[in-house]
């Protein structure tokens, strides 16, 4: 709703988007039987349920953005939605969920939710929509089509269940690139903890969107010898890296870049503590040399841990 530069960098943003937009349209379309309208769906696993859940709040919260006139907010909705959410998340677990589960179901909550989000960006975006629009077996144009409804698919808990898998691959793949290991590489973790049916049920695609070969489900197992461990509220994961790194020649990397990270925290805490540097210097210097110690004492404690855990 204010008033900014409409720069290069904001313009090739836009271009990035409607790139998304028509590679995830291309995705759906080519990968279902039949591209055809669909009224209603019957959510069947924790990624559908949690899909049509956010999807409609998306709704709800785009529409009332739309009729107070706030086009900004409605449009951050939108994309946060559309790349972070539907894209990153469920279209990949779709791919799992396709090869699994061997019926349509996915396939049409991929198109229930394809139609009425372009639906909803149509305003932001009529021609690139439309011209998607044109592969649904319809004589409509989207431009008169009929605004989404909330569908009664809100649901908390299983919004709060997801995130707990989301996390759960979140770390794990974190892990993985902090102590180098090739994305090609499959792993074991353990998980263990209270409250594991979710994990449980969501087995199969943490296991591909992690890369783990091997999963086991324990309540009661303990920490493995060179472990790498991530305590996740009631839950903990446990991921061996005997058989992923070198413990010697890890240890001795990390401790190298232990050294430089605190002599570059030294370094920023003195200059912090010259009164005269802090007093005339800008603030917004100030403030990022607070950012940049703040970061590096993370990355201190960050790289203890791991060495902990060889």
């Amino acid at each position: 709703g204010n008033d900014s530069k409409l720069s290069k960098g904001k313009i090739a943003g836009y271009r990035n988007f409607t790139n998304k937009l028509w590679n995830i349209s291309r995705f759906i379309l080519t990968g279902v039987e039949n591209v055809k309208s669909v009224e209603n769906v019957k959510p069947v696993t924790l990624a559908d349920k949690w899909i049509l859940s956010r999807f409609d709040t998306v709704v709800a919260e785009v529409t009332k953005h739309l009729e107070k006139f706030e086009f900004s907010q409605a449009g951050e909705k939108l994309r946060d939605f559309t790349w972070n959410e539907f894209a990153d998340w469920y279209l990949e677990i779709a791919k799992v969920q396709k090869n699994d589960k061997g019926d349509d179901q996915t396939d049409r909550v991929l198109l229930y939710i394809l139609e009425r989000l372009l639906v909803l960006w149509h305003p932001f975006m009529p021609f690139v929509t439309e011209q998607i629009w044109k592969q649904f077996e319809t004589n409509e144009m989207l431009m008169v089509h009929s605004w989404p409804e909330v569908s009664g698919f809100v649901d908390e808990q299983v919004e709060k269940d997801f995130e707990v898998v989301k996390n759960v691959i979140v770390s794990i793949r974190n892990v993985r690139a902090e102590y180098g290991v090739k994305p090609s590489e499959y792993i074991t973790v353990i998980v263990t903890g209270e409250d594991l049916d979710v994990i449980d049920n969501a087995k199969e695609f943490i296991c591909c969107l992690a890369r783990i070969e091997k999963l086991e489900i324990d309540s009661s197992a303990s920490k493995p010898e060179n472990a790498a461990s991530i305590a996740l509220g009631n839950i903990v994961v446990f991921i061996p890296l005997a058989d992923l790194i070198d413990p010697a020649k890890e240890k001795e990397r990390l401790e190298k870049e232990l050294k430089e990270t605190e002599v570059y925290l030294d370094s920023l805490e003195k200059k912090l503590a010259n009164d005269e540097f802090v007093s005339n210097a800008p603030k917004e210097v100030v403030n990022g040399i607070r950012d940049k110690k703040e970061e590096a004492g993370q990355k201190c404690k960050t790289i203890l841990d791991q060495l902990n855990n060889l």
